[in-house]
């Protein structure tokens, strides 16, 4: 919001941004490479899966009871790190960087069950789950409950779609349409001022015939 400090952190595939926003406007950013892969790589390793049933069972369920301790709380606690590190990052970028007032984790991994509440407790900043969507009223054609549950990996495709209404609002006219609307400053184009003038050429020739008529035959 206005007058505050926000980060956002969207965890990707297989990379994740941390960003800074200032009185809504970016101050901050940083790629790094981490992301969800790694933990469905471990999922692969760990209980000799395939790539795509370890991606079902990461967003499914059904693994095995030492999963939360052997796979996911470490991949947690790698998420925090990253998180901690990006800050460090942050304040130390310039002079005169606050502090974030909260943390809103975006991105396939903020789905995992109490992520954002374990970064806020390790970070000691209010962390909360992202919801890009926010007020946005969903299409009768889509599926209301899939988007839902896929919502916070939908940060960038909602940061594009709301950036194309801006352009739109803000386009300025393509170069033709530029040179158009300077032919026909004043509405009149060049043509019509061509065409103008010879019609006044036409009229006083005319006029000119009417008066010799008028003056009759030489004596």
């Amino acid at each position: 919001g206005i007058d505050r400090t926000i980060a956002v952190v969207d965890f990707g595939a297989s990379s994740t941004t941390f960003s800074v926003l200032r009185n809504l406007k970016v101050v901050y950013t940083r790629d790094f490479a981490f992301g969800g892969q790694l933990l469905t790589e471990e999922i692969m390793r760990t209980y000799g899966l395939s790539m795509e049933e370890a991606g079902r069972a990461k967003k499914e369920g059904g693994l095995p009871g030492n999963f939360q301790t052997e796979v996911l709380d470490p991949f947690i606690d790698d998420m925090t790190q990253q998180v901690s590190r990006s800050l460090q990052f942050y304040l130390a970028s310039g002079s005169g960087r606050e502090q974030p007032e909260k943390i809103l984790v975006c991105g396939g991994c903020a789905n995992i069950p109490g992520v954002a509440e374990v970064i806020a407790s390790r970070v000691g900043i209010a962390a909360e789950k992202g919801d890009p969507l926010g007020q946005m009223k969903l299409s009768s054609r889509a599926k209301a409950q899939a988007v839902q549950r896929d919502a916070t990996a939908l940060l960038t495709a909602c940061g594009l779609a709301l950036r194309s209404f801006d352009c739109h609002a803000t386009d300025k006219p393509a170069p033709m349409a530029r040179r158009a609307a300077h032919r026909t400053q004043d509405g009149v184009s060049r043509g019509s001022r061509r065409r103008h003038r010879r019609s006044a050429a036409r009229h006083r020739r005319d006029l000119h015939a009417v008066q010799l008529d008028d003056l009759g035959p030489a004596a």
